[in-house]
């Protein structure tokens, strides 16, 4: 599968996964995905060659978080959405598919507090020492106390 076209792969993923894949610019594809089935789409994805997830974006949306794996090919990024609840933010873990998104969700779980069902290891990774837990600063609802992070 690895020299397909575009049309080719966006079919095969729609075969599979109810939705194709879109070219939103040159070398930029997109796709959506539903959260439960997100360990399955990068798994399919990765055999046809996308083996390099080179991030993982989470949002804030207020009511829901949307997570998007950036994955890359021979110089094109396949971006792959997913939403979430916000009052159910748990996801499945990818790091048995990419191992590159151990560190990935570790962060999403810091800076948002996104439960990663299956991560080895959701110790904090970027927040010092001593930050409070449940307080999760890319939040929307979250806010800086008075006098600064450091205060208190």
């Amino acid at each position: 599968m690895p020299h397909q076209t575009l049309e080719e792969l966006s079919t095969a993923f729609a075969a599979v996964f109810g939705r194709g894949i879109e070219e939103k610019a040159p070398r930029r594809l997109w796709t959506e995905i539903g959260a439960a089935r997100n360990q399955e789409a990068l798994a399919w994805l990765k055999k046809t060659g996308f083996l390099h997830l080179a991030a993982i974006t989470g949002v804030d949306l207020g009511d829901r978080f949307e997570l998007i794996y950036h994955l890359v090919k021979a110089g094109s990024v396949l971006s792959v959405k997913c939403t979430i609840t916000k009052e159910n933010p748990d996801l499945p873990s990818v790091t048995g598919v990419m191992p590159a998104a151990i560190l990935y969700e570790q962060e999403l779980h810091d800076i948002l507090g996104i439960r990663i069902s299956g991560h080895p290891d959701l110790k904090p990774l970027i927040l010092p020492e001593g930050w409070p837990e449940g307080v999760y600063p890319l939040r929307k609802d979250w806010v800086v106390p008075d006098g600064g992070v450091n205060s208190g």
